[in-house]
């Protein structure tokens, strides 16, 4: 099961209270798209315009996933990269 950050609870949970206003700003961090904070802020000004909301949301659809923090076990000690 996946973990979830304090980011992407606050995310989703404004994302329902906003009746989906800021729906791409939760896709962008629910994948962690390396710029999710943008589209957060780019979502919040000008998400409504039609047009504007639809770019951030295919923003946060076709981003690239960040690399996930590697962790390597050296004599049982966890070093994280």
């Amino acid at each position: 099961m996946e973990n979830f950050t304090t980011r992407q609870i606050v995310a989703w949970i404004i994302a329902v209270l906003t009746v989906g206003a800021m729906l791409p700003w939760a896709i962008a961090e629910q994948r962690n798209v390396p710029n999710k904070v943008a589209i957060g802020w780019l979502t919040f000004f000008l998400g409504w315009t039609v047009i504007g909301w639809f770019v951030f949301l295919v923003m946060a659809c076709s981003g690239t996933k960040a690399a996930a923090p590697q962790q390597i076990v050296i004599n049982n000690t966890v070093v994280s990269n």
